[in-house]
């Protein structure tokens, strides 16, 4: 049973471990929880359901014993998966600024190579420069990776469409290979989701079948199945709490089973201003946001966080959270801020475990069939008392 560091009738918080577990120091089932604690970096690019993930469940590292080596398997893949996806997104990020500065440069710019029928002329031309500078050359080099399977493929004319569609066929590509590497088959993952109508939005109606799905439309399933399968081999559980319940449901939710992982529209970077510190709980600064400072977001925008406590007030309840995108670090508690949000705001702007909003024109509704939050396993030491 999880620890809390206040636990009242209408309130409850907890400081979850700063940091965590040194990797280089051997793991076994006595140390999971125990051992010494280093500096967290903050998530690394759109990686917050990993990162989320990792503040509640038991954390191995690069030496576990033998006891170990099947979760650390897990977690290693998992890491790797998540290294992949970074590295993905940063280079497709490289290459959409390399296609827009080239439509800066007035020699460039006048060559037209993002469009389709321009990029085999440009690519014959780099081709007869003898020896540019190193410089040139690499920046020559990009181009020539990116517009040659641009210029090779017909279904795209400009090439920045082009690059969205194969950074889609990357990102599912990868997740393909981490469910296959975890025993599991994408097709079989599919028909159960639709049996149990839990499939991540969009969706074309009348698609029942896994061979029917375009890439664009697979890598919201693989994304929901990868993460899904994360969670079930970490030993994570579905919350007992559902969004139609009340404040009190939460509190007793996160009492009996511990802090909650959640996504939706839901964090720091949906507000426009920073955060200032609104009340202290246990010796710890909570900091927050005025109502007014909140902007929507797209639903392709969705972030995790990990909800650390609750609390009822009058006719009011207020959710307490930590963010991935702040990182924490033993030796400053404070860097690892927890903020706090209205439950009426945290339950309008939560999103169903396959990442999916629901909503009857501008109002978000909670079908009572889907699953809205993970618990970690149940250990006494996940939490320090305060």
């Amino acid at each position: 049973m999880v620890i809390p560091a206040v636990s009242t009738e209408n309130q409850v918080l907890f400081s979850l471990p700063q940091g965590k577990p040194d990797p280089q120091v051997l793991c076994s089932g006595k140390t999971l929880y125990t051992r010494a604690r280093v500096p967290q970096g903050i998530q690394k690019g759109a990686t917050c359901t990993y990162y989320s993930m990792n503040m509640i469940r038991g954390r191995i590292g690069k030496h576990p014993s033998a006891e170990m080596s099947e979760a650390r398997a897990v977690e290693a893949r998992a890491s790797m998966r998540r290294k992949e996806l970074t590295a993905l997104r940063e280079q497709h990020r490289r290459d959409v600024k390399l296609i827009n500065l080239s439509k800066e440069v007035p020699g460039l710019a006048a060559l037209e190579l993002w469009k389709r029928e321009k990029a085999p002329a440009f690519l014959r031309s780099i081709a007869s420069i003898p020896s540019p500078p190193e410089e040139v050359a690499k920046v020559l080099g990009s181009l020539r990776r990116i517009l040659q399977s641009f210029a090779e493929q017909t279904r795209f004319d400009d090439v920045l469409d082009y690059l969205a569609f194969r950074n889609i066929v990357d990102i599912n590509a990868v997740n393909l290979r981490f469910l296959t590497d975890m025993g599991e088959d994408p097709k079989s993952l599919f028909e159960e989701a639709i049996r149990k109508k839990s499939l991540s939005s969009p969706f074309p109606l009348g698609y029942d079948s896994w061979g029917s799905l375009s890439e664009e439309s697979k890598r919201p399933a693989l994304e929901s199945f990868a993460d899904k399968v994360c969670a079930e081999r970490y030993g994570l559980t579905k919350t007992r709490w559902h969004p139609t319940k009340g404040i009190e449901t939460l509190i007793g939710a996160l009492k009996k089973d511990g802090p909650l992982f959640a996504s939706g529209q839901l964090g720091q970077t949906y507000y426009r201003t920073a955060p200032y510190q609104m009340e202290t709980v246990a010796r710890r600064a909570i900091w927050g946001w005025e109502e007014g400072d909140f902007e929507e977001g797209s639903q392709e925008s969705l972030h995790a966080v990990v909800v650390v406590g609750a609390k009822a007030e009058g006719t009011r309840g207020f959710v307490y959270f930590v963010d991935p995108a702040d990182g924490s670090d033993p030796s400053n508690p404070d860097k690892q801020r927890i903020y706090i949000l209205p439950y009426a705001s945290f339950v309008e702007r939560i999103s169903d475990l396959t990442h999916r909003m629901y909503f009857s024109g501008t109002t978000s509704y909670h079908p009572k069939d889907q699953d809205y939050g993970l618990h970690g396993p149940a250990t006494k030491s996940l939490t320090d008392a305060v």
